[in-house]
């Protein structure tokens, strides 16, 4: 009877470890989209930069970045950076959640 208590016992801490690891693990997935997601918002703004001191921002699949925003994995977002003239001023819009 002892040994199978011991057995059950052990089982129960394998258990726990893994459960803990998957816990581990799913933490560091979510930081990664974080993080994942902020590049994409970096690599779409450097390609869309304009130079002619006009800006027209679109907002695409703005349904996903808005639950995104609400989820916590994105704080902002951020228009496309444009300058006024090709050696003027740097200007940029940013939607921030409250």
């Amino acid at each position: 009877m002892e040994a199978v208590d011991r057995q059950r016992q052990l089982e129960r801490e394998l258990l726990d470890s893994m459960d803990r690891k998957v816990r581990s693990q799913e933490r560091m997935l979510a930081m990664k989209d974080a993080t994942i997601t902020e590049l994409e918002l970096r690599v779409t703004s450097v390609e869309q930069t304009s130079y002619d001191g006009t800006m027209l921002w679109r907002i695409t699949d703005f349904q996903r970045k808005r639950q995104d925003a609400i989820s916590g994995r994105v704080s902002s977002i951020y228009s496309p950076p444009f300058f006024t003239s090709r050696t003027g001023k740097l200007h940029a819009s940013v939607i921030v959640k409250n």
